[in-house]
């Protein structure tokens, strides 16, 4: 038998080009940081809901010191294909956030939150109107709190100014803080307050007349 060796690829044939050795085509190699960006994807998505924008900064974010970004191309097409199967959905993340900030946070403060993360007004407006439902809008948000903080009357013009303090750095509108110390204040003076219920601010909104001095004058 004759000694016939087949001929290595000649030096700097460039990858995908047919080799000297008549095999074909040679495998091509993925584009640099590209990574698999759909199971990155997945997997931050099964973790709990993400605006379009939050997911794109995290999936930009490279893992390896000296790595390439990936193709901003490529990054929008695997974004555009989970929102398009319902998997990166905008409306549901807004949900989703105002449920978590709803017990500690007002509408101002989570309206802020929601347009950071890039999400339309449209989109923010519908996830308020959702969190402003009747009794469970700030003003009732606003009355727990403060049953909770200090579940006695606020006798002190310092206490009631920290409380105040307190709710605008939550994001409260100054009038929802107003009425929320104005009805605490007279839930305690009437001892209407009940340890097992949440008292009812559009009863002792109605409650409190007009010609009926107000129970705190400190806004």
């Amino acid at each position: 038998m004759s000694d016939r060796r087949i001929p290595k690829q000649a030096a700097g044939t460039p990858r995908g080009l047919p080799s000297a050795s008549g095999d074909g085509l040679a495998p091509s190699k993925p584009p640099a940081g590209s990574g698999n960006l759909k199971a990155r994807a997945l997997g931050l998505l099964a973790m709990r809901e993400h605006s379009r924008a939050e997911l794109e900064r995290k999936l930009s974010r490279t893992r390896k010191t000296g790595a390439l970004p990936p193709d901003r191309a490529e990054l929008a097409a695997v974004l555009d294909e989970l929102q398009t199967l319902g998997l990166l959905d905008e409306q549901r993340f807004a949900e989703s956030l105002v449920r978590r900030r709803s017990d500690k946070y007002g509408s101002q403060r989570i309206a802020q939150e929601l347009r950071m993360h890039g999400l339309d007004e449209g989109t923010v407006s519908g996830a308020l109107d959702a969190l402003n439902a009747p009794l469970q809008g700030d003003l009732t948000r606003a009355l727990q709190i403060l049953r909770k903080r200090d579940p006695e009357s606020l006798r002190s013009p310092q206490e009631r100014a920290r409380q105040q303090r307190f709710l605008a750095a939550r994001g409260f509108p100054h009038e929802v803080i107003r009425q929320a110390m104005k009805l605490h204040a007279a839930a305690h003076r009437t001892g209407a307050v009940d340890d097992a219920q949440d008292p009812d601010p559009h009863h002792a909104a109605h409650a409190l007349s007009d010609d009926s001095p107000p129970p705190d004058t400190a806004d």
